[in-house]
C-alpha cells in the first residue's frame, strides 16, 4: 500500500514530529511505499523550517521513503497514495481548508485521509476541536487522548488506540545501568504544560541532600539565561548523542509535564537504563507503574518529585529494579509492533471504509465540551507547595489560570 505523510519539517527534534517519523519509517520497512510530505512550521515558535535532511540530522530516516520538501501545501503536491495523514491542522497551516473538508467526498487520487492525535492544551481547545471532528478515523497515542476524542462526541467507531513505538535499535543501553554516576537528566522545554520549573526545583532540592549529583538538561532552543550555571545544556542534541551521552549516562530522568499526550522522551530514556521519575501526566500512563516502572508523583508535586528522586539515589537496588523493569516494558513500544499495529488498520479501513465513519454525533456546545473534556483528563489531587520557580502563567489543565 502507499501512504503518505504531512509532517513539519524543522531542524530541531520535535515529540510529535519525531513520533511521525517513526510510525513512516516502521510502514517503509514492513514493505509499503511510503511518501513523506515535508511542510514549514505554520509559526516561528515551531522551530526553523528543515529544506532537506542534511538540515535534519537529529532523526536517522531508513531508505526506502520517497522525500517531498515543499514551501507551501498545494493538492498537487501530494502523490497518488492509498492513505494521507495529515499534520495537525491549525488555521495557519496552508492546507487547512483542503483537508477540514475531507471526508467522504474526498479525492479518491490522495488516499483515505486518517488523522493522528497526539496531544492536548498546547493549542487553543477550537483547533483540538476541528481536528477531532474531521471526517476520518482517529489514531489516539494513549488512552485518556482516546476518552477525550470520544467524550466530545466523535463515534467510538473512528477513534483507535496506537501507542506511540520507537526504534529499540537506537534507544537501548550501553552503559550497564548499575554502573552509572548520580546523573539526572531531564528534558527542558519553556512551554508552561511542560513543567519543566518545577522539574528543575525538585532536582535542586534534592541536590541538597546529594551535592556531588550532576544535572544535565536538553531542548531544542539555545540555553535559558534561568537555568543555574552548573546546570549542563545540550541543544538539539543528535540522536546518537541523545542515546550515547545523554540517556546512557544518566541514572535518573525526570518527566514533570503538567500534560502529556504521550511522553516520548519518557519511554526513549527507560529504554536506554535511566530510572524513570515522572508526574501523572496522562501519557505517562500507558508506561509508567509506581514502584515498578517509575516513581510517579502529582505535577506540581516539588516535595514529591524531590523525595522519588532522592529514593532513588539513597536506594541503588530500588533504582536498578525500575530501571531494569523499564527497560523490559519499553520492549512493548517498539517501532515495529506501531507499525504492525498501523498497518492492521489501514487494510482494514481500506477493504470497508465505512466501518471507521461512525454515525455523527452533535457537538457539544461551550461549557459541556469543557466539562466532558475535565472528566477525562488526568486526575490528580493539586500539590500544596512552592509555585512555578520561573515565574510562568502556567495554565491549569482544567483550562483555569
Amino acid at each position: 500500500m502507499i501512504v503518505t505523510f504531512l509532517i513539519t519539517a524543522t531542524r530541531e527534534p520535535m515529540g510529535h514530529t519525531t513520533a511521525l517519523y517513526d510510525f513512516a519509517s516502521g510502514l517503509s520497512q514492513r514493505g509499503h511505499e511510503v511518501h513523506v510530505v515535508h511542510l514549514p512550521p505554520t509559526n516561528r515558535r515551531t522551530g526553523k523550517p528543515a529544506r532537506s535532511l542534511d538540515e535534519m540530522e537529529w532523526f536517522d530516516f531508513p531508505g526506502g521513503i520517497d522525500h517531498h520538501f515543499v514551501d507551501d501545501f498545494t493538492p498537487a503536491a501530494l502523490p497518488r497514495a492509498d492513505f494521507v495523514v495529515p499534520r495537525f491542522l491549525d488555521a495557519a497551516a496552508s492546507e487547512h481548508s483542503f483537508f477540514r473538508d475531507l471526508g467522504p467526498s474526498a479525492p479518491t487520487w490522495c488516499g483515505l485521509p486518517v488523522q493522528f492525535v497526539q496531544g492536548y492544551s498546547v493549542f487553543p481547545e477550537s483547533h483540538h476541536d476541528e481536528q477531532f471532528w474531521l471526517r476520518c478515523p482517529k489514531i489516539c497515542v494513549s488512552g485518556w487522548l482516546r476518552d477525550l476524542v470520544i467524550s466530545r462526541g466523535v463515534s467510538a467507531a473512528e477513534v483507535l488506540l496506537i501507542p506511540n513505538g520507537i526504534d529499540l535499535t537506537k534507544y537501548r543501553v550501553e552503559v550497564p545501568i548499575a554502573d552509572r554516576e548520580p546523573v539526572i537528566a531531564m528534558n527542558y522545554r519553556p512551554h508552561p504544560v511542560k513543567g519543566s520549573g518545577y522539574g528543575i526545583q525538585a532536582i535542586l532540592a534534592a541536590r541538597q541532600t546529594f551535592p556531588d549529583i550532576r544535572i544535565v538538561t536538553f531542548g531544542t532552543r539555545g540555553r535559558d539565561d534561568r537555568l543555574a550555571a552548573d546546570i549542563d545544556y545540550v541543544e538539539s542534541p543528535r540522536q546518537d548523542m541523545l542515546v550515547g551521552e545523554i540517556f546512557n549516562r544518566a541514572s535518573v530522568f525526570v518527566a514533570p509535564s503538567l500534560l502529556e499526550g504521550f511522553g516520548l522522551c519518557a519511554i526513549q530514556a527507560m529504554a536506554c537504563g535511566c530510572a524513570l521519575v515522572t508526574t501523572a501526566n496522562g501519557g505517562s500512563e500507558e508506561y509508567a507503574q509506581h514502584g515498578k516502572t517509575a516513581m510517579v508523583s502529582a505535577p506540581r508535586d516539588v516535595q514529591t518529585m524531590r523525595a522519588n528522586i532522592e529514593a532513588l539515589l539513597e536506594n541503588d537496588h530500588l533504582r536498578t529494579s525500575l530501571a531494569t523493569h523499564g527497560i523490559e516494558h519499553a520492549q512493548s513500544f517498539s517501532r515495529e509492533r506501531s507499525a504492525a499495529l498501523l498497518e492492521q488498520f489501514l487494510l482494514a479501513y481500506r477493504e470497508d471504509p465505512n466501518t471507521f465513519r461512525g454515525k455523527r454525533h452533535r457537538r457539544q456546545p461551550g461549557n459541556a465540551a469543557a466539562a466532558s473534556t475535565r472528566s477525562v483528563r488526568p486526575s490528580y489531587p493539586e500539590a500544596a507547595g512552592p509555585g512555578n520557580p520561573f515565574g510562568h502563567a502556567v495554565r491549569r489543565v482544567d483550562g483555569s489560570n
